[in-house]
């Protein structure tokens, strides 16, 4: 529970914005990894902010080549998890939801 709250804290106190004009000089490889944590920490955080989720999945996959396959696998997984958890009570949409990223998943990871 400590890290969750430590996670919360972290991402409802940061300057996102300045945080990320700081990192501008950051090799690309190690800024992107910080910009795709904290978005899925706020996904942990709000998870009624769709939003923020359909723009992640977006990001995830139109970058799916940036990533090794256990990058590929781990981000999908994530999102998938997402979906599990929030849309399980739409069905029609939590199973659309589900076969569009195992689709990519099959797709795209070896």
């Amino acid at each position: 529970m400590c890290c969750a709250k430590s996670a919360v804290s972290f991402v409802k106190n940061l300057k996102v914005d300045k945080f990320f004009t700081e990192l501008k000089g950051l090799d690309d490889i190690y800024y992107n990894h910080i910009h795709d944590e904290i978005r899925f920490i706020k996904l942990s955080i709000y998870p009624e902010d769709t939003k923020n989720y359909y723009e992640l999945k977006t990001l995830i996959f139109q970058n799916i080549n940036r990533y090794s396959d256990s990058e590929k696998l781990y981000h999908t997984s994530r999102l998938l998890i997402y979906i599990t958890n929030h849309f399980k009570k739409a069905n029609e949409k939590l199973i659309y939801e589900i076969a569009e990223i195992r689709k990519f998943q099959l797709k795209n990871i070896s």
